[in-house]
């Protein structure tokens, strides 16, 4: 067991795990890289949501191996936004990151992050490292062009907040850690709490809306380009199985995103953008619930409520807000299938998908 002496709060880092039921390898190997991180000034946090028993014991197994790590239990299960804001209240440390349970660090990502903040005049309110996605045999780098990114101006985290939107649409996210996920990055705690962000009580997309949010009152964002977060790409993750209150899920959503904007004023040039997570919403509803084939409803029915689902005003400007010459070829097809009303095509573009991924997958 490892002992340290007091954490001095000013420069130490509150990471925090959640935890569901879990794999027993892949939550030690997420555990293992944190306790060994090269920066040893750090706290670890994890938060048992209500796993099972077997689970829970595991956590309170591996909390008992280093000190610097807690063990919160949910007596019901609150779901991951949740569990995250209960590892941010429980957090005394200046820096606040988010690494998911089946998912793993470098053991050097927070001596990175405070080698690079000692070169910075102003300590920034957020702070982002690139990642993988990684497979069994083989991990997809995030692409980068190798230059520190620095937003310290309304306008350029404005521009920041609408790629964050619409940036699948241009380029392969399939290979990238998207801007908008809470994990790989570093937030400072004391800004959290000043401007009350918070996870919202959202079942999908809760790191897009965390990210908007936080952008909106964020003076100083830094985007490093080193990778050093490492995501597990898994079969049975939430993005690829059968989500029967999908449409009530990507609605809640939507309909929060939708009303930030109109609340702080964000403009037409920022509605636009919405246009790409309203996109973004209208294939996952196709292919996580309307065309998934556990979905109950015959074809006929899925066709007519997919239809008059898309009748939202979410998803209105969709096919007419990104000139086509603007995206990438995969999704120019999908917004010309869309507009067609062709929906079972989106799903079997994602079939294809699966079926060279699937066996590359973690189970």
């Amino acid at each position: 067991m490892r002992k340290k002496g007091m954490i001095n709060a000013m420069d130490s880092v509150g990471i925090i795990v959640p935890v569901y039921n879990v794999k027993e390898r892949y939550l030690r190997e997420c555990i293992d890289s944190l306790v060994n991180q090269t920066y040893e000034n750090i706290k670890i946090y994890m938060i048992d949501d209500k796993s099972k028993e077997w689970c829970g014991r595991l956590c309170d197994k591996i909390g008992r191996s280093d000190e610097r790590i807690t063990v919160i239990h949910h007596k019901v299960n609150k779901g991951l936004p949740e569990a995250r804001n209960t590892g941010v209240k429980a957090c005394d440390c200046q820096w606040v990151a988010y690494v998911d349970g089946d998912d793993w660090v470098d053991r050097g990502m927070c001596e990175k992050f405070f080698q690079y903040l000692k070169k910075l005049d102003d300590a920034p309110d957020i702070f982002m490292f690139r990642g993988y996605r990684s497979y069994p045999d083989h991990e997809e780098a995030c692409v980068t062009d190798g230059k520190i990114l620095s937003l310290n101006t309304k306008d350029d985290i404005f521009r920041f907040q609408k790629e964050a939107l619409t940036t699948f649409l241009k380029g392969n996210m399939d290979n990238t850690i998207p801007v908008e996920s809470a994990c790989g990055k570093f937030f400072n705690r004391d800004f959290l709490m000043r401007n009350g962000i918070v996870f919202r009580d959202l079942q999908f997309r809760e790191d897009a809306m965390y990210f908007q949010e936080a952008a909106e009152f964020a003076t100083h964002i830094i985007c490093a380009p080193d990778l050093a977060y490492h995501y597990r790409m898994r079969a049975n993750s939430m993005v690829n199985v059968y989500r029967k209150n999908a449409p009530k899920e990507l609605e809640s959503y939507l309909e929060m995103l939708w009303a930030f904007a109109e609340k702080r004023g964000k403009g037409a040039e920022y509605e636009r953008a919405l246009y790409g997570a309203a996109f973004f919403a209208m294939q996952t509803v196709i292919t996580n619930y309307f065309y998934h084939p556990k979905c109950p409803l015959k074809y006929r029915e899925r066709k007519n409520e997919c239809e008059k689902y898309f009748q939202k005003k979410y998803f209105s400007g969709v096919c007419d807000a990104f000139p086509l010459n603007e995206i990438k070829r995969n999704h120019r097809i999908k917004m010309m299938l869309l507009k067609k009303g062709k929906y079972f095509w989106v799903r079997a573009l994602r079939d294809i998908y699966l079926s060279v991924h699937r066996q590359t997958c973690y189970d």
